[in-house]
């Protein structure tokens, strides 16, 4: 049993087919634990690329904590496993510049798997910007992607801040905002630590944030690439 992914009535779009293959080389390169595995990649007869991938019996990683209520140890180890997938990735000369829990899935043994590197890029390529508006998540973009200018391994650097602050606080930062005032706190407001947000949201777990915690999640965050 496998997943299969097309490019969805894009073909004729010179841009998302680029990319497209590029996140076919991409996979290619990545074989870990908790980076969903490419098995095959090629074309059909009228020419729709396609990917071949490792299939997942899991949920998106907001929705399995929603529905299993996770330690604060729990939550932790997942994040290391995320982490240590974008560490590989890293190693591999990879940056995958869209990480948030929509594209990690936990699999029914509580182990995450990191996909999607739709937007990724290839370290050496270091011309590459934001790729444009639609390969940008808001609330999980960081101020490199928003200002527009380059970054790589950077930018999946304040991603994991984000994912772990949402971990431990139980939402993203500047979740009270959206649109045009979510983007200006992305480049100008530095958020509560993630400690202080929990306790305010009645986290579980909250007052076990320590301030290691707090300080690790804040430096990932920080605006300086």
């Amino acid at each position: 049993q496998v997943a299969i992914k097309v490019i969805d009535g894009s073909r004729h779009d010179a841009d998302w087919r680029r990319r497209f293959l590029a996140e076919r080389e991409i996979l290619a390169r990545l074989v870990h634990p908790n980076i969903v595995r490419l098995l095959d990649a090629g074309e059909s007869a009228s020419g729709i690329p396609y990917l071949v991938m490792e299939y997942v019996d899991g949920e998106p990683l907001d929705r399995h904590l929603r529905a299993h209520p996770l330690s604060l140890e729990q939550r932790i180890a997942l994040f290391e496993q995320i982490a240590a997938a974008v560490s590989h990735a890293h190693q591999m000369l990879v940056a995958h510049r869209d990480i948030k829990p929509a594209n990690i899935l936990v699999d029914r043994d509580g182990v995450p798997h990191l996909l999607d590197f739709g937007i990724a890029r290839l370290m050496s390529q270091q011309s590459a910007t934001a790729t444009g508006t639609r390969a940008l998540t808001p609330r999980y973009a960081a101020p490199e992607q928003v200002a527009g200018t380059p970054g790589s391994a950077t930018l999946d650097v304040y991603q994991l801040g984000v994912l772990l602050y949402e971990l431990l606080a139980g939402a993203p930062p500047f979740a009270e905002l959206d649109g045009a005032a979510l983007l200006r706190a992305v480049l100008e407001l530095d958020p509560p630590p993630p400690g202080r947000a929990a306790r305010a949201a009645g986290v579980a777990d909250a007052r076990r944030i320590d301030a290691d915690l707090d300080a690790i999640c804040l430096r990932a965050l920080r605006k300086e690439a």
